[in-house]
């Protein structure tokens, strides 16, 4: 049990670090020097790209489940917590059962 939430806590790691990374892109090229380009045909050109690839960098990158949901430290944290919800009902349950 402790080997599957060491599992889902380092994959959700590495999905929120996907989702961080990703919109460090856009501050990241906004940043650059592309601002002092002159204004020739290539600088131009540079700079609609950038601002291309800004705008599309606004919105993170992130992996989903099948589609359903991203997944980040906060699906880790609400899918660990409904577990333990689900244990403590089910050890319950048994608890009662037991004493029947």
């Amino acid at each position: 049990m402790i080997g599957s939430f060491a599992h889902i806590i380092f994959f959700t790691y590495i999905c929120h670090g996907l989702v961080e990374e990703s919109t460090n892109v856009s501050i990241a090229s906004y940043s650059g020097w592309w601002v002092c380009l002159p204004m020739s045909k290539t600088g131009k050109k540079i700079r609609k790209d950038m601002k291309m690839m800004m705008m599309k960098a606004m919105r993170p990158c992130q992996l989903t489940a099948g589609g359903f949901f991203p997944v980040n430290l906060e699906t880790s944290t609400a899918l660990i917590s409904s577990t333990m919800s689900y244990f403590a009902l089910m050890r319950e349950s048994s608890m009662r059962v037991a004493e029947q």
